[in-house]
């Protein structure tokens, strides 16, 4: 499959046609020529009519092995994500996962030792929490030590979410809990939580904590 018009922008494969490709898409179609992967082809065929596709395809191994895809927007189920990550680094596509990038410790090692074989691969996981403006703002009073050494972050959300589709397959904790862990990451880059414990109170509080505990 070939680009013919505006071949100076990237040619770039939503795979996964669920809610958050949508996001992706909404944001991308000026920036890059944008392709479709579903296993339902005519989610695909959508998704293409509404944001100026180029191109869609049904299989995920028709993506990584078409020379014209440049990168990959993994949208898909965490299960599958990490045999889809080598598999694109294999095929020398860049890659955008959504979180959480895979589902177990070995396989982030698998992806950590396949990307140091791959060096011109781009590697990013689309953890939104990372780029919260507040973020910036709490790391500026951390470093500033007006407030001492910290010793305990305590995060609370203020509302319940409901669980639906895949993500029914794994704790609230994993799912939207992770958003969490990775803006605890991001604040204390130096150092990193020993234990996590989660709270979830009844849903007429309508709100669930995290209280982590630093070395």
């Amino acid at each position: 499959m070939s680009v013919m018009n505006d071949q100076v922008r990237k040619n770039v494969c939503i795979v996964g046609c669920g809610h958050i490709a949508s996001r992706h898409a909404k944001l991308l179609r000026q920036q890059v020529n944008l392709f479709f992967c579903s296993r339902d082809i005519k989610k695909a065929q959508k998704y293409s009519n509404l944001y100026n596709g180029h191109g869609i395809y049904s299989d995920f191994k028709d993506v990584i092995s078409d020379p014209e895809i440049d990168a990959v927007i993994l949208c898909t189920p965490p299960e599958v994500h990490c045999e889809q990550i080598l598999s694109s680094i294999e095929a020398h596509k860049s890659i955008l996962v959504e979180k959480p990038m895979v589902i177990s410790p070995d396989e982030v090692q698998l992806v950590g030792e396949k990307l140091k074989k791959h060096p011109e691969v781009i590697f990013m996981v689309a953890e939104n929490y990372m780029y919260k403006p507040s973020l910036n703002d709490i790391k500026k009073i951390l470093r500033s030590g007006n407030i001492g050494e910290p010793r305990k972050i305590y995060i609370q959300k203020q509302y319940m979410q409901n669980i639906h589709t895949w993500k029914k397959r794994y704790s609230a904790l994993y799912e939207g809990g992770i958003h969490f862990i990775a803006l605890l990451s991001a604040l204390l880059s130096h150092r990193r939580p020993t234990k996590i414990d989660s709270v979830f109170p009844v849903q007429e509080k309508r709100r669930w904590s995290e209280q982590v505990n630093l070395p």
